[in-house]
């Protein structure tokens, strides 16, 4: 999900009419840094809390309230979704070859940081359960591109689906909701465990592939004006989902499928404005390593944390160190995963049975 093949984005750039593809590096930054400082904590609450300035302690509480990182992961499943079927849209990718790219590309980062976080005893500080998710949907495209049924009614089928399961298989966050107290009240997105996370986060990445199948026809001009305030609202009702969260136990598992709506329409128009208007530069090259940033963030918060803890004073520091040990690691492992993977996908291509 947190991927977007560089390869994949000079390809498409290099065609006539394609250079409006810019723009998704900058979007996958700032969703990967919106959920590494959800992670990270707020040092200003207790600070603001103790504050006689009524503006100090807005800004402390507040501050708490602007990342919500699980609506972040829902915007990375709609990304994924769209950069995964873009170049598919009206061919089946060959299945061997794409699913090891796709594995690997994920894969072998992961194994690394996942080995470096066992040897601490730290692995549950890896967002383990996006990941599953976004590995099984790679493994289930190239089945889902073949089915005969246009990709909204497969959305809406998986959309049904998740909320089944969501009616039927959190019974205590309904009581919660209901009654307004807490009943072993969870409020996770996650909840359901790693091997069916995916069911109910299904519908988000299916989003992704239904814009891409459909962003050609789309002919929009998008001002400046109407991308920032497109960007202030979805920014306004992650706020207000997780004032509802925390508060009014109407949790992730109820509202994040339906936040994916907003931001379905928000990426739309992100393309469609980055079609005519120039990304920032430095924005796109962050994004290169986001992956990196979102995969490891949690990992090399725990060994800053060791020399450096988290108090309003090393706040800055702190996410300064993450983003230069995220490049590092895009540069040692990342990077040399995705080239290896590439390779060995055009390998496992060359090697295809004459009939598949």
């Amino acid at each position: 999900m947190y991927e977007f093949d560089q390869n994949m984005t000079a390809k498409i750039e290099g065609q006539k009419s394609g250079s409006w593809i810019r723009g998704l590096d900058s979007i996958r930054f700032v969703l990967a840094f919106v959920v590494f400082l959800s992670h990270l904590g707020n040092p200003f609450h207790e600070y603001g809390m103790h504050s006689s300035h009524l503006a100090v302690k807005a800004f402390a509480i507040g501050w708490g309230l602007l990342f919500s990182g699980v609506g972040a992961v829902m915007a990375f499943f709609i990304i994924s979704g769209f950069v995964i079927h873009y170049p598919n849209r009206e061919k089946y990718p060959e299945t061997r070859s794409f699913l090891v790219r796709r594995w690997l590309r994920i894969g072998l980062p992961l194994l690394v940081i996942s080995s470096i976080a066992r040897g601490f005893h730290i692995f549950s500080v890896i967002p383990i359960w996006s990941l599953y998710c976004e590995l099984i949907y790679y493994t289930l495209y190239p089945v889902l591109i073949r089915i005969k049924m246009s990709w909204v009614n497969k959305f809406r089928l998986s959309f049904i689906l998740a909320c089944l399961m969501v009616i039927c298989l959190a019974p205590n966050d309904w009581k919660s909701l209901v009654s307004q107290k807490n009943i072993s009240y969870s409020g996770a997105y996650w909840q359901l465990g790693d091997l069916l996370t995916w069911i109910i986060g299904l519908p988000c990445w299916l989003l992704g592939v239904i814009l891409a199948q459909n962003i050609d026809s789309y002919q929009k001009n998008i001002s400046t004006f109407r991308i920032y305030l497109l960007r202030f609202l979805v920014l306004m009702t992650g706020i207000a989902l997780d004032i509802l969260k925390f508060h009014f136990f109407f949790g992730y598992f109820f509202s994040m499928n339906l936040f994916a709506l907003v931001l379905f329409f928000w990426i739309k128009f992100e393309i469609l404005y980055f079609k005519k208007w120039q990304p920032v530069k430095s924005l796109e090259y962050l994004g290169k390593f986001s992956y990196s940033l979102y995969l490891c963030h949690n990992v090399f918060v725990f060994f800053i944390g060791i020399f450096l803890p988290l108090t309003a004073y090393t706040y800055i520091p702190i996410i300064a160190f993450t983003l230069l040990l995220s490049y590092f690691f895009y540069i040692c492992v990342e990077k040399p995963s995705h080239l290896l993977s590439r390779k060995l996908g055009k390998l496992a291509r060359n090697q295809r049975p004459a009939i598949e």
